[in-house]
């Protein structure tokens, strides 16, 4: 597990991989259960997120590609946004109650993890807006990791 994220958030690297001709195989080791998995293809130079999760922690496997990942606690108004390089093979743990939000550089298939419901019926009670990066701020941010979109 790594402090890369800093003490909001918590990336966790492959436990080993496998590599052979036919390609690499990734294990990683989860600190809890998973009951739902969702796939969110992402295009290059889009923005996810902007909201925060009031009781779920959430996992973020970056299965292919490359994005800014943003995040700040909703709970101290005086923290400031933390944001890092989230790459490939990692899962980016985040807290409940942190904001985050994604930047993608690249085109990204991003698995998420999720240990509850994500029932599209009782999306408010599971997620909630907060505003982390605005869309007109995309551009900035990708140039701190030397990218133009």
């Amino acid at each position: 597990m790594s402090d890369r994220a800093g003490g909001q958030e918590r990336v966790i690297e492959p436990e080993f991989k496998i590599r052979d001709t036919r390609g690499d195989i990734a294990y990683f080791r989860l600190p809890e259960s998973v009951t739902m998995v969702g796939l969110i293809p992402s295009k290059r130079g889009a923005l996810r997120g902007n909201h925060f999760h009031p009781e779920q922690e959430q996992k973020l496997l970056i299965a292919s590609g490359l994005c800014v990942h943003l995040s700040q606690p909703i709970d101290d108004p005086e923290a400031g946004i933390s944001a890092f390089l989230a790459r490939t093979d990692e899962i980016v743990v985040t807290l409940p109650r942190i904001a985050h939000a994604d930047i993608f550089l690249e085109d990204t298939l991003l698995i998420n993890l999720v240990n509850g419901e994500r029932d599209l019926g009782s999306y408010d009670q599971h997620t909630q807006p907060h505003i982390v990066v605005e869309p007109e701020e995309i551009g900035r941010y990708a140039l701190l990791y030397g990218v133009q979109l």
